[in-house]
């Protein structure tokens, strides 16, 4: 193995906004396959140890560094959507748990707000929407998913319960189930 294959693979990690692939770290290394996932391994072994606060994480697009659980609460307000509003976070907490959802019941569960916390989301890149109708339907993004280190629908919906609560959700099933 290249002996700077596991610091770039390390690196590209690091730097990388999103998931990098065997085959994309293959080719920013230059290394070969075996050495790439052979780095990949001792990355994580190392990171898994105590003292380390972050961790290396497999997604369905490849590889990722995370913050450990543990230290996600001491360091979020550090993120890039700490700024994110309680009504933005209805929003998303809304097409995240009943998406895709259209934007007119968005609209009438949160009244007409709704339309300026969708535009920011969506600059956000945390939804997308869709044209539907005389409407938009509106789906959480793979950012989205990245960001908040969700890879299935359970994990989401307990996310959500911790963040907004038990009533508020029974409120917003309730309003969407209406409309």
């Amino acid at each position: 193995m290249n002996e700077n294959t596991e610091a770039v693979v390390e690196a590209a990690l690091f730097i990388s906004s999103g998931p990098l692939s065997v085959r994309k770290l293959k080719r920013i290394s230059g290394s070969e396959k075996k050495d790439v996932k052979e780095s990949l391994e001792s990355i994580r072994k190392r990171f898994s140890e105590d003292g380390h606060g972050v961790e290396l994480f497999e997604t369905n697009e490849g590889y990722e560094l995370r913050v450990k659980p543990e230290y996600l609460e001491d360091v979020s307000h550090l993120t890039p959507y700490s700024d994110l509003s309680r009504g933005q976070l209805k929003v998303l907490a809304l097409v995240a748990f009943k998406g895709p959802i259209k934007q007119s019941n968005i609209a009438k569960i949160i009244g007409n707000r709704a339309y300026s916390y969708i535009h920011d989301l969506e600059r956000k890149r945390l939804i997308k929407t869709e044209k539907h109708k005389r409407t938009k339907k509106l789906e959480i993004t793979d950012e989205f998913k990245n960001y908040f280190g969700i890879e299935e629908r359970k994990e989401l919906e307990q996310k959500l319960e911790e963040t907004l609560g038990g009533k508020e959700i029974e409120k917003m099933e309730k309003t969407n189930e209406e409309s």
